[in-house]
């Protein structure tokens, strides 16, 4: 039987392993089974040998020894996964009506303005908010849209450049 140990686990065990010696050498021959044989030579270590030094050491520094061990992350619950991409932060209407008012008064100093100027001028959170924004002020009547792409400029109704 094949168990995966999260980093909790291995922590209440090399704890254990601190007051009892049996548990603590069954561990390290655990270890040790994961640990290349020729590495172990490289080092001049018998399998005894390299077995009592880490039954020693984690009988002196459980803590030490698991932050030296790479385990890997637990893995969670299909029930519990959530989605990757963070949520997307809403836009308030108080916001939006505060960010068009914004938008207003630079239009009134600046007719004509282009897309980049406007995203300058006045601090929208994202890409989706100035949309929003534009699109509200165009329905209302309140901002014109000319040219296309690139060459769109945005004026005040009434005030064209």
């Amino acid at each position: 039987m094949q168990i995966t140990l999260t980093g909790d686990m291995v922590g209440r065990v090399l704890a254990l392993a601190k007051k009892d010696r049996k548990l603590a050498q069954a561990v390290a021959e655990h270890l040790l089974t994961t640990v290349d044989r020729g590495a172990m030579a490289n080092f001049l270590l018998g399998e005894g040998v390299a077995v009592a030094l880490l039954t020693e050491r984690l009988t002196k520094d459980p803590e030490g020894v698991m932050k030296g061990l790479q385990l890997p992350a637990p893995r969670r619950d299909p029930a519990q996964r959530r989605s990757r991409r963070p949520k997307r932060r809403q836009l308030s209407a108080a916001q939006a009506d505060k960010i068009k008012a914004e938008v207003r008064a630079f239009l009134r100093q600046h007719p004509g303005a282009s897309h980049k100027e406007i995203t300058t001028a006045v601090a929208f959170s994202s890409e989706g908010h100035y949309d929003r924004v534009m699109k509200e002020l165009k329905k209302a009547g309140e901002v014109v849209q000319k040219g296309q792409k690139r060459m769109t400029r945005y004026s005040l109704k009434g005030r064209t450049k």
